[in-house]
């Protein structure tokens, strides 16, 4: 119930991304110019100090308690007098953006923050301080935003990063020296390239595409060092122009999370694949379709087609059991999906309630010939 004894609308609400009940701050009705959220508030909404419509002038500070973990990224816009926000050091999200606040000069990232938003406000902001932990930078741009506007906020946010010693510029990415972790490409002038040897994780976000510049060069080729384990979702968002991804390990050394190669639609229309150092080199062509790719793609539908609406991990296991191979992973069944889809125009859809995939017409049957076409 909301708490209607105070300047604080506070009401518990299920978070669609912890999936559990979390005590919410909704609005700030009060009209102090120092304001303390109350301790035990674990998350904060969106617009709860001011809006488009009622923009606030009278906020100076705000102090966030240690309880807070997680804010929505339109908490604070309109807040025109805010000058100073202080976040407990513990947050380890902190995708929050501070549109329309002006006199927001400085800003402390926490220091425990792993993971920083599209900092929008870069422009006003004079100085910004950043811990040492940051494994991922969510690049995603606002409707609004101009290609040109996007590289001067990448510009701005890596001679941020260089102030602290975390982090460096190798071979043309952003890596944190400390996690060993890429976070992003800093080089925008070639198509081919490498990652850094030593590094540990592509982050999400590291070739996003989706707003390109005139003057950048897509990404179509990026060799991998097997010191990599992991690719994470949305490393390679809208690369519609890669071609081919090699790793110089093994495959059963990489972790790939099953949305890393989102959005890339020459990478996911010819069916390619990661190459490894034990790939056969039957498949080492990615622009052929092999008989293995063939196999998995007939499980799969007979999988689908048996009405029993299957997940990526039940078509995974049915793979791997039919071809008896161990070097199949998700990432590799949601890029035969979407394959399928793309190619094949088999009809599949995925069931929220049933939790799998099903043929929306029930006769589709699957053209092979489509392959070579």
């Amino acid at each position: 119930m909301p708490d209607a004894t105070s300047d604080f609308i506070i009401t518990k609400q299920k978070d669609r991304i912890e999936k559990k009940d979390m005590q919410t701050l909704r609005r700030y009705k009060g009209h102090d110019s120092t304001v303390v959220i109350p301790d035990g508030v674990e998350k904060i909404d969106s617009y709860v100090f001011a809006d488009d419509i009622e923009p606030d002038s009278t906020i100076e500070k705000i102090v966030v308690p240690s309880s807070v973990r997680r804010i929505s990224p339109l908490a604070f816009h309109y807040c025109n007098a805010l000058k100073e926000i202080q976040f407990p050091m513990e947050m380890s999200d902190f995708e929050v953006h501070f549109e329309q606040c002006p006199s927001l000069q400085e800003l402390w990232i926490p220091e425990h923050a792993e993971r920083i938003g599209n900092l929008r406000s870069l422009d006003s902001l004079k100085e910004i301080h950043v811990g040492k932990n940051i494994k991922r930078i969510n690049f995603t741009s606002f409707g609004e935003e101009t290609p040109e506007m996007f590289a001067k906020r990448k510009r701005k946010l890596t001679e941020t990063l260089l102030k602290s010693d975390a982090y460096e510029i190798v071979d043309g990415f952003m890596m944190n020296k400390i996690h060993r972790s890429v976070l992003y490409r800093s080089d925008c002038t070639q198509a081919s390239m490498r990652i850094p040897d030593g590094a540990r994780t592509i982050s999400g976000g590291v070739f996003y595409e989706l707003v390109w510049p005139e003057n950048y060069e897509r990404i179509r080729k990026v060799v991998i060092p097997s010191s990599v384990k992991e690719i994470r979702n949305l490393a390679f968002h809208c690369c519609e122009s890669l071609q081919e991804v090699r790793y110089e390990g093994n495959s059963a050394e990489l972790k790939c999370g099953e949305m890393a190669f989102f959005a890339c639609s020459v990478f996911h229309r010819d069916g390619r694949e990661i190459i490894c150092k034990d790939t056969p080199e039957t498949e080492t062509n990615n622009s052929r379709m092999t008989n293995f790719k063939i196999e998995r793609l007939v499980i799969i539908h007979k999988q689908i087609k048996a009405g029993g609406y299957p997940n990526t991990n039940d078509l995974l296991d049915a793979c791997k059991r039919r071809l008896d191979s161990s070097r199949l992973s998700l990432a590799t069944i949601s890029r035969d999906l979407a394959f399928m889809r793309d190619r094949l125009s088999a009809p599949i859809e995925y069931d929220f309630f049933r939790k799998g995939y099903y043929y929306t017409e029930s006769d589709f049957k699957l053209d092979l010939e489509k392959l070579y076409s």
